[in-house]
C-alpha cells in the first residue's frame, strides 16, 4: 500500500503536538488543583515536573539506536504505548514518590518519541521539502505547548476532575500507538536509498567533528531558549510588570515561533539558498532581538520589547532547517542518523538544564548580562556552530 508522504507527516505532528507539546506541559498548569486533591506542596510538584528532562537524557540515545537497529515503526509505537501507561499511571498519582517515579517513565517515553519522529519524517520526504516538513513538525510541537498551556485546566473542569484528563489522555495515547503502527512503515525514497548490507561506507574524521558542532548548536539553542523563557516572566514582575503581561509576552513568542516554524524552513528551497546561511541568518537575529528584548523589559518600552519578541520567536522558527542539515548524508551517517539525533537530543537536555541555572548566577551578579547570556552565548553562538559543519568524504562500494 502506497502511504502518502502528507499523511505520514500529520501523524507525526499530531505525535509531536500530544506527547511533546500537550502532555509535558499540562502538569504545571494542573499544579494547584492537584495541591489540593493530593496534600503535595507546589515545591513537590515542581521538583517532580523538572525530573522529566533528565529522564529523558536518559534515554534519548537508547531511543536513536532502537531506531537504527529496528525501525522507527515498532521503536515509535511502542514508546508511546508506553507514553499512555504514565499517562494513566499520572491519574493515579497521590505523593511526591509515585509522582517522580511518574516523571521517569514519562521522561524515558516521551524522549524515545521525540527523536524517532524527525527520522520518520526524514524517510518520506526528499531534500527538497525536507526542511519544510521538519518545520510543521516542530510548529506542531509549539501548537501542543499552546493547547497543553491553556486548555488543560478547562477540559479537566468539563471531565470532572484532572484525574479523568490524564485517563482521556491515556486512551487517546493507545489510539495513536495502534495508528502509527499501521500506517508509518519505515521507507527510505530511491534518492535516499542506501542498503546497508550491501554496502560499506567509511567516512572521514568530520563525522565526529560534525556531530560534535551539531550537538553544541542544540545544546544552545535549547540552554538559550529554556533558560529565558523559564527566568524572564518571574523577572518581568520582579521588574513591575503584571502576570498578565508577561504570560502575554511568552505566549507571543510562541505564537510568532509557530508561524516562523512554518515559514522559514521552505525559504532555502524556495529561494536556492544553503540550508546553514539561513539558519545562521536566523539564530542571529533571535538571539540579538532575545538580548535587546531583555534590556526593553528591564526599562519598561512595551513597544520595542513586543516587536522584539515577535522577531526573536519568528527567527527560532528555523530550527526546522537544523534537522534537514542533521540528515544530510554529506554531514551525517545515513545508517547511524537516529542514533546521532539522540546524542544531540541528550545535549539538548543538558543545556535546558545548565543554562537556567547558570543564567541564575550571571542575573544575580548583573542583570543586564541575562540577556547576553541567553540571547548572543545561546542562540547566536548556535547559528554560528551550524557554519562549521564539513562536507564528509565517503566511499561507497558494493560487496
Amino acid at each position: 500500500m502506497q502511504i502518502n508522504r502528507w499523511l505520514i507527516l500529520s501523524l507525526a505532528s499530531f505525535a509531536h503536538c500530544l506527547c511533546l507539546g500537550v502532555f509535558y506541559m499540562c502538569l504545571p498548569v494542573l499544579f494547584n488543583t492537584i495541591h489540593l486533591d493530593t496534600g503535595m506542596s507546589l515545591e513537590e510538584l515542581n521538583f517532580g515536573w523538572a525530573i522529566i528532562p533528565l529522564s529523558s537524557a536518559v534515554s534519548s540515545i537508547l531511543g536513536g539506536y532502537l531506531s537504527d537497529r529496528y525501525g522507527t515503526r515498532l521503536v515509535t509505537s511502542f514508546s508511546i504505548l508506553l507514553c499512555s501507561f504514565s499517562l494513566f499511571h499520572r491519574a493515579f498519582v497521590f505523593d511526591v514518590q509515585s509522582l517522580i517515579l511518574n516523571s521517569l517513565i514519562f521522561g524515558f517515553s516521551s524522549a524515545i518519541v521525540y527523536v524517532n519522529l524527525p527520522k520518520i519524517v526524514d524517510q518520506y520526504f526528499s531534500n527538497q521539502y525536507q526542511s519544510l516538513a521538519q518545520g510543521i513538525l516542530f510548529a506542531a510541537y509549539g501548537i501542543g505547548v499552546v493547547i497543553g498551556a491553556t486548555l488543560s485546566f478547562p477540559i479537566a473542569n468539563l471531565l470532572n476532575g484532572w484525574r479523568n484528563l490524564f485517563f482521556l489522555f491515556s486512551f487517546v495515547s493507545i489510539v495513536l500507538s495502534i495508528v502509527w503502527w499501521l500506517y508509518a512503515k519505515d521507507i527510505r525514497f530511491p534518492e535516499k536509498k542506501i542498503h546497508q548490507e550491501k554496502i560499506n561506507i567509511k567516512y572521514s574524521n568530520s563525522e565526529l567533528h560534525n556531530i560534535f558542532l551539531l550537538s553544541l548548536c542544540y545544546f544552545l539553542f535549547t540552554g538559550g531558549y529554556l533558560g529565558f523563557t523559564g527566568v524572564f516572566p518571574f523577572l518581568m514582575e520582579k521588574w513591575g510588570w503584571t502576570s498578565s503581561d508577561a504570560q502575554f509576552f511568552q505566549g507571543l513568542s510562541m505564537v510568532l515561533f509557530i508561524i516562523g516554524c512554518s515559514i522559514i524552513p521552505s525559504i532555502p528551497d524556495f529561494f536556492k539558498l544553503k540550508k546553514e546561511t539561513v539558519f545562521y541568518i536566523s539564530f542571529l537575529i533571535a538571539g540579538i532581538s532575545l538580548s535587546i528584548a531583555w534590556i526593553a523589559s528591564i526599562n519598561h518600552q512595551r513597544t520595542l520589547l513586543t516587536l522584539l519578541l515577535a522577531l526573536s520567536g519568528f527567527s527560532m522558527g528555523a530550527i526546522g532547517i537544523y534537522f534537514a542539515i542533521l540528515f544530510d548524508p554529506k554531514i551525517t551517517r545515513p545508517s547511524e542518523s537516529g542514533t546521532i539525533l539522540g546524542i544531540v537530543t541528550t545535549g539538548s537536555y543538558i543545556g535546558g538544564f545548565v543554562f537556567p541555572l547558570i543564567g541564575m548566577q550571571i542575573i544575580n551578579y548583573n542583570v543586564f548580562l541575562g540577556g547576553v547570556t541567553f540571547g548572543i552565548v545561546g542562540l547566536v553562538l548556535a547559528g554560528i556552530s551550524i557554519l562549521f559543519l564539513k562536507k564528509l568524504d565517503f566511499i561507497i562500494r558494493t560487496e
